[in-house]
């Protein structure tokens, strides 16, 4: 369920930005959308938040950064049944 509540709200951020950003690209040179590049920054500790921020990253046609935790989380602490 959390999954799919973080996929709509990265899917509206980025129509939401898409939306705002139309009259700026008519406009932009070659170099300035270069400069401009977004980037889809993500965590994912079981792998479908991934499938979604490279789906998303590969329609806005940005960089796709993954979020690492620096200690790597066990079977344990992703099992949302064990207090």
């Amino acid at each position: 369920m959390r999954t799919i509540i973080l996929s709509i709200i990265a899917l509206t951020a980025f129509v939401l930005g898409a939306c705002s950003q139309n009259k700026t690209k008519e406009v932009m040179t070659k170099s300035n959308k270069e400069a401009k590049k977004s980037v889809v920054a993500y965590f994912s500790a079981t792998g479908t938040t991934k499938e979604a921020a490279q789906q998303l990253a590969k329609v806005a046609d940005a960089d796709l950064f993954e979020i690492q935790p620096k200690q790597p989380y066990t079977e344990a602490d992703l099992d949302w049944n064990d207090s």
